[in-house]
C-alpha cells in the first residue's frame, strides 16, 4: 500500500479486500500494512453491513418468483 499514488492510496483504504488480506499476511508471516485489530472491526463492519443489505434486499422480495 505505501508505494501506491496517494489517489490509489486513498482508494484501497476503502476495499474490504485490503484488510481481509493483511490479516492472513498477519497470520502467516507476522507483519502486515494496517493495523490488525483495526483490520479485524472493518472486516466485522463490512460483514455486518452486507448481512443488513442482504435481508433488507430478501424482506422486499422485488423480482423473485413465488
Amino acid at each position: 500500500v505505501d508505494i501506491l499514488p496517494h489517489w490509489a492510496r486513498t482508494l484501497s483504504f476503502v476495499n474490504p479486500i485490503l484488510y481481509t488480506v493483511n490479516a492472513f499476511r498477519y497470520g502467516f508471516f507476522g507483519t502486515s500494512d494496517v493495523n490488525v485489530a483495526g483490520a479485524f472491526g472493518i472486516m466485522i463492519a463490512f460483514t455486518a453491513a452486507f448481512f443488513i443489505i442482504a435481508v433488507m434486499l430478501m424482506t422486499r422480495g422485488r423480482g423473485i418468483r413465488e
